[in-house]
């Protein structure tokens, strides 16, 4: 008759952890990892384009003010240094700040086409992040224009239970915009509650 060792469970739970470290610690390609991500972020910033535009041409947007010297260029990585630590993430280096009555101004008629296309809250269709999706899309629709050569900074903001916009100004200030209500509910890093941001997304 023959006899049949049995493993006992130590030494399985001993092979077990082996073969997770191997899994852990094996060799990783972060550069590919990292250019896949890279190419990922560069085409969802060119299909949101797409469908800004394409938007754009079913509806009635406002003309963009014509370039001045009131516009100015801004990094937001550098200039949300003095705001704090944020996630964010920028489709661009650079974009333009226009004066915060110009930005009340280009926004308002913006977002009554926004109200046009979601007149009716619902959620996972047409909530707040649909809101500052397609807010954000119209404003760069907006400003794809020939004689623009880089788009306003203006982003899709979020806290942890929920999503807005926020845009800098040539003022210096980088204010919290409510694109359901047409509201500036005040600045980075002062606002509270469901405006206390912590994500930053610049699509343009």
């Amino acid at each position: 008759m023959t006899a049949y060792w049995k493993v006992p469970d130590y030494l399985k739970r001993y092979i077990r952890i082996q073969e997770l470290l191997k899994n852990i610690f094996r060799p990783c390609d972060c550069g590919k990892e990292l250019k896949k991500c890279e190419k990922d972020k560069k085409y969802y910033a060119k299909r949101a384009e797409t469908l800004a535009k394409a938007l754009a041409e079913s509806i009635n947007l406002p003309e963009p003010p014509d370039p001045s010297k009131e516009m100015e260029e801004v990094n937001p990585w550098k200039f949300i240094a003095k705001y704090g630590k944020y996630d964010i993430l920028t489709a661009d280096k650079y974009y333009y700040t226009l004066p915060l009555n110009t930005w009340i101004k280009i926004l308002s008629p913006i977002q009554t086409q926004v109200e046009k296309i979601l007149p009716k809250w619902r959620v996972d269709v047409s909530d707040c992040d649909d809101y500052a999706l397609l807010m954000a899309s119209f404003v760069a629709a907006v400003f794809a224009k020939p004689y623009y050569d880089k788009q306003v900074a203006f982003a899709i903001t979020w806290s942890r239970s929920h999503a807005y916009n926020s845009f800098i100004t040539t003022e210096g200030t980088w204010e919290i915009y409510e694109p359901q209500s047409n509201a500036i509910v005040g600045r980075l890093g002062k606002t509270t509650g469901i405006y206390k941001t912590e994500k930053i997304w610049f699509m343009g």
